[in-house]
């Protein structure tokens, strides 16, 4: 794996080279089972390996390799959508880690800014996978799991939070779907992650009050109901979810969502339900008790 590190940064601008490296390291790190443990871990059985090797550090840290890759050749679809595959594949091995000196190089700032550059330039493409591709999935869609693992591995070092979250909002309008799910993730990710930091947390609700987060999600569950006749229960209770975060504690985003009549949308969208478990009315009276609580 070493060798193709080493190829890699001696030779950023061949792009054709750079794709036959990550085609390979791909390879050999899906053979990888996901289950294994930091060697650093204490347990005695043999499920364990020394991932900090598999991520090397300073300038052949891979990381930042695939990072430097995508930001040289970002127009090119494929390369991106197999980068940005083995990026996210990485994030998953970070998340094991206990030793993380050879992470101490890691540029997190440029990660996040390349992997939402890479999301803006390819919108357009998100229908159009690449068959020869190694990832399954979008470029957008491997950024949006991407920066959900950075996340995971270390949130305080982000800068780019309010970034990654329009640019998955922007992602859910395109193409709806999946990428409905994305959204909420992320924005459940976030909040998760800003629990300790009231301020924090009071900005993020407004950045997503005031993105139309709420509207774009209440639309695709009212289509569903349109277009099939029906709709899930759990669609109109992670809305109910969503309102909860976004207002919990913040009077103004409160009067925002009461405003808009938040509520009696959700509850149209819900008409074709002909009967609710006691856990969607318990969320949806939570909801209702926060909005009057917040706004007396």
């Amino acid at each position: 794996m070493k060798l193709y590190l080493l190829v890699m940064h001696a030779n950023m601008q061949d792009l054709e080279l750079l794709r036959t490296c990550v085609e390979t390291l791909c390879n050999l790190l899906n053979r990888v089972p996901l289950y294994f443990r930091d060697a650093e871990d204490a347990s005695n059985d043999n499920d364990v390996m020394n991932i900090s090797a598999l991520m090397h550090a300073g300038v052949h840290n891979v990381l930042n390799l695939l990072i430097r890759a995508m930001r040289e050749h970002m127009d090119d679809y494929e390369f991106q959508q197999d980068a940005s595959h083995l990026f996210e594949l990485f994030t998953r091995i970070m998340d094991i880690l206990i030793n993380r000196t050879c992470m101490e190089d890691f540029v997190m700032h440029e990660a996040e800014a390349v992997l939402i550059a890479s999301m803006h330039r390819h919108s357009h493409q998100t229908e159009e996978l690449n068959t020869a591709s190694w990832s399954d999935f979008s470029v957008q869609e491997n950024c949006i799991v991407a920066l959900q693992g950075l996340m995971k591995f270390d949130f305080e070092s982000m800068r780019h939070i309010r970034g990654a979250m329009q640019a998955t909002i922007n992602a859910a309008v395109q193409h709806s779907g999946d990428f409905m799910d994305h959204m909420l993730n992320m924005f459940g990710e976030i909040m998760r992650a800003l629990a300790t930091s009231p301020l924090e947390t009071e900005r993020m609700q407004t950045f997503v009050a005031n993105s139309a987060m709420v509207h774009i999600y209440i639309m695709h569950i009212l289509n569903d109901e349109w277009v099939r006749g029906k709709n899930d229960e759990d669609d109109t209770r992670m809305a109910f979810k969503m309102l909860i975060s976004i207002c919990k504690d913040n009077a103004t985003t409160s009067a925002q969502m009461l405003q808009a009549d938040v509520v009696r949308t959700i509850d149209s969208a819900s008409a074709s339900l002909t009967s609710k478990s006691a856990h969607w009315h318990k969320t949806r009276e939570y909801l209702i008790w926060l909005l009057v609580l917040s706004t007396s």
